[in-house]
């Protein structure tokens, strides 16, 4: 598996890839703020629960073809069309080199993934449906992580 994607050049991230090929990828899903007065034992702290995927993997920087490629490929695929004429291919080849200068590809091997997530799964069966309820009045990441709160709730009390 690998992931492609771009970064401008000279910033923080591209210094610190340049120094270290091992990378950590990010994806984060719905994500919320939990209450503690949502909770049957009101001496707790409040919390964010929330639902990610870890890609850890090995970061290689790509040639400008590489990155012409990238970029093609990429503005083919978000224009859903190679006649657009904001895909790449089709765009002045003058400005399109000029603009790669500014900005470098690569790809990641990836190496391992990982789903992270922290749902309310530590707290008593009371206080964890009365979250799912409180969640379900917000916003829709709060709805997303009450939904699989609730698919998971014969997991986490199977009795």
């Amino acid at each position: 598996l690998f992931l492609l994607a771009h970064v401008m050049r000279k910033q923080q991230h591209t210094k610190a890839f340049e120094a270290n090929e091992n990378v950590l990828a990010i994806f984060s899903g719905a994500h919320t703020y939990v209450s503690a007065s949502w909770y049957g034992n009101k001496q707790v702290a409040s919390t964010w629960n929330y639902q990610a995927v870890h890609a850890n993997g090995i970061l290689k920087f790509l040639e400008e073809q590489g990155l012409h490629n990238l970029l093609t490929r990429l503005t083919d695929h978000l224009e859903n069309s190679t006649h657009s004429p904001a895909s790449v291919r089709n765009m002045d080849e003058a400005y399109v080199s000029n603009m790669m200068k500014a900005i470098v590809a690569f790809e990641i091997e990836v190496t391992s993934v990982e789903h992270v997530y922290k749902k309310s799964q530590n707290r008593d069966e009371k206080s964890y449906e009365k979250i799912i309820d409180h969640l379900n009045e917000q916003d829709a990441d709060a709805k997303a992580i009450a939904l699989e709160m609730q698919k998971r709730k014969q997991q986490t009390f199977p009795g």
